[in-house]
């Protein structure tokens, strides 16, 4: 899948409109407490093409259905203690995040491999998808038109489109 600077969906050089930084949304460490911490980290330093701060923040942990990742993800984020230290430490990711087990990913990913992806559920609903994509939002407009049908009309850099079938004589 190309998106709209030409790079695949994960690629380490995605590049600024305006001849920025590349940016990168492809990591390729395996899964544990400091990569998490990292990988976070290094997300909410995304910057927009204007080197603005885009202010994403993941929340979810997205996987395949793979048992031994499974187990490493809950390890890591499951206990409010950390239990790789002597006197229990603070768990720093204890209860902060959602894990979806997607079964579909299982398809496309390689024999031996655990990846996994981080989300910012926010960002994502506000934005109607990655940022990658650069997508615009469907604009339309619905009113009662003289004949008591439902009209829906495009924004004016689109076609119009009648649900109805009727004549649009504003689109002639």
């Amino acid at each position: 899948m190309k998106t709209a600077d030409g790079k695949c969906l994960f690629a380490t050089n995605h590049p600024s409109k305006l001849g920025k930084s590349n940016q990168s949304n492809q990591f390729s460490d395996a899964f544990s407490n400091d990569a998490l911490m990292a990988m976070e980290a290094k997300m909410q330093d995304f910057r927009g093409d204007n080197d603005e701060v885009l202010d994403v923040a993941p929340t979810t942990i997205l996987i395949p259905n793979d048992y031994k990742l499974k187990r490493d993800v809950f390890a890591a984020i499951g206990a409010d203690k950390d239990p790789a230290t002597a006197n229990n430490g603070f768990n720093y990711n204890f209860g902060r995040w959602n894990v979806v087990v997607w079964p579909y990913l299982n398809q496309f990913i390689a024999s031996g491999t655990s990846p996994w992806i981080l989300l910012d559920k926010k960002y994502n609903d506000e934005y109607g998808s990655a940022m990658w994509l650069d997508r615009v939002q469907l604009e339309v407009r619905s009113e009662l038109a003289g004949n008591d049908a439902n009209v829906w009309k495009a924004t004016p850099a689109s076609s119009p489109v009648s649900t109805t079938g009727a004549a649009m004589p504003w689109a002639a």
